[in-house]
């Protein structure tokens, strides 16, 4: 008899390194006219097809990155699908655009960078210096989080990612952890000093 091996779903190992960790979905932003209209042929043309000198004369020049369309996808969205990770990069980093945006579908950056034909670690790596990990566990309004939309075929690839970065994900997840908790008794102190004073 034939044997056949289950492979583990990357949200399952994912959901096994934050057994804790809870994150329901981001909220919507409906979009400003100002968003809307940054959000040009231009500017979408250039991470579409990564042209980063066309992108940095457009910083230059004062377009705004911090753009959308009518259903709240952002540029980063667009380069976290389409475009290659020096454009994520640029964005995150050059730019300074927001990334804790979702779509009106609830999806995020990360959603987008799961959505892609084939696994690209690249960009997921670029994502992660800057933006939580806890990000990975959102759920759009159907309830998925991101890696519900990788192939299956790719699972491995991506079980074996997150066990490789297994360290490097907690680690941050922890450092942030510990910096709400300072934050919220530096509140909590701070209110009681006001009351006695």
């Amino acid at each position: 008899k034939e044997t056949m091996t289950v492979t583990r779903s990357p949200l399952a190992y994912l959901r096994s390194l934050f057994p804790e960790q809870t994150m329901g979905k981001c909220e919507f932003v409906q979009p400003t006219e100002e968003r809307l209209k940054a959000y040009d042929n231009d500017v979408v043309s250039a991470i579409r097809s990564n042209d980063l000198n066309r992108l940095r004369d457009l910083l230059e020049k004062g377009q705004s990155f911090d753009a959308c369309n009518r259903s709240g996808e952002t540029l980063l969205h667009l380069a976290c699908r389409r475009a290659k990770p020096d454009t994520v990069r640029f964005l995150l980093e050059e730019a300074s655009v927001p990334w804790s945006y979702s779509d009106d579908l609830g999806r995020t950056i990360f959603h987008d960078a799961c959505w892609r034909p084939h696994a690209d670690l690249d960009v997921l790596d670029t994502l992660l210096v800057t933006v939580s990990p806890i990000m990975l566990l959102v759920e759009d309004s159907r309830g998925h989080a991101c890696f519900d939309y990788v192939r299956r075929s790719d699972w491995d690839c991506w079980v074996t990612y997150l066990k490789q970065r297994k360290e490097f994900l907690q680690g941050k997840v922890a450092k942030q952890t510990n910096i709400a908790k300072v934050a919220k008794q530096t509140k909590s102190s701070t209110a009681a000093l006001s009351v006695v004073g």
